[in-house]
């Protein structure tokens, strides 16, 4: 472990752990699939990730009124989900000194933005979905929260946080079909609201996975050993194997909206 992930890990045992709400059905459930990080000459850490995975259909990452649209165009799609991408940049705080206490009343907090598209299947039906049918952008805040201490186990491997929450989120279409939302609304003749276009509030959570053993000194390696995702209530969430990409455990991204 470099020096600069120890103080990391030293500064964020300072922090209280955020409040979480018992776990309800995730929205829209996404999963980290690249990530290219930095810490600046400032503490910040910046990082950029491109993303996929599911929304319900009648949320606002999948609205009724695109999935109506789809079903009856010249090549019928029938969408029960929506297929999401997109790509996500973040800037965190995690400025310390060299005692590897927090510098600022801002740490461990921080912002994140980026752009999504809804993507259906279009000249390759085996391979993942990929013609955009509708895209938008996004911003909130995220904050870090403290690891969780597990009795009996040594956690050997993973991130200093097992956890990022996501609050103070909006999500904002800006394309369906060809269509600004104003103009679909127009068209239709119904406000953006009673068609589920509008801009919409969301919060969530980051879990990281992360391994744990019983005293055992074995090193994480891709495809190798239990991977883990942490709860709200410091559950062990085991990683599935359609949770990885080329063998690796993901970021696991759960979004509810109106929160």
């Amino acid at each position: 472990m470099s020096a600069a992930t120890k103080s990391l890990a030293v500064a964020i045992a300072f922090l209280a752990l955020i409040p979480t709400q018992v776990a309800v059905a995730a929205d829209a459930t996404l999963y980290e699939l690249s990530e290219e990080m930095m810490v600046d000459n400032d503490g910040y850490r910046r990082a950029t990730s491109s993303f996929q995975g599911t929304a319900a259909l009648g949320t606002p990452l999948c609205p009724q009124i695109l999935a109506t649209l789809l079903a009856s165009g010249a090549n019928p799609v029938h969408v029960t989900s929506c297929t999401v991408t997109g790509v996500g940049s973040d800037k965190v705080d995690v400025a310390t000194d060299p005692y590897g206490r927090p510098l600022r009343p801002t740490f461990g907090s921080g912002r994140l933005w980026g752009t999504f598209a809804i993507v259906v299947n279009a000249d390759n039906m085996v391979d993942a979905p990929e013609y955009v049918v509708m895209t938008g952008k996004f911003g909130g805040d995220m904050l870090l929260t403290a690891p969780a201490e597990f009795k009996g186990k040594k956690q050997t491997a993973g991130p200093a946080t097992q956890r990022i929450v996501m609050a103070n989120g909006l999500f904002t279409p800006d394309n369906i079909l060809g269509w600004k939302p104003e103009q679909l609304a127009a068209a239709m003749q119904a406000p953006v609201e009673a068609l589920g276009i509008a801009s919409a509030k969301f919060s969530g959570v980051f879990r990281l996975p992360f391994s744990v053993s019983r005293g055992q000194k074995d090193k994480p390696r891709r495809d190798g050993g239990d991977a883990y995702y942490l709860g709200d209530t410091d559950q062990l969430i085991k990683v599935h194997k359609d949770e990885k990409a080329l063998g690796y455990p993901t970021v696991r991204i759960e979004v509810n909206f109106g929160q």
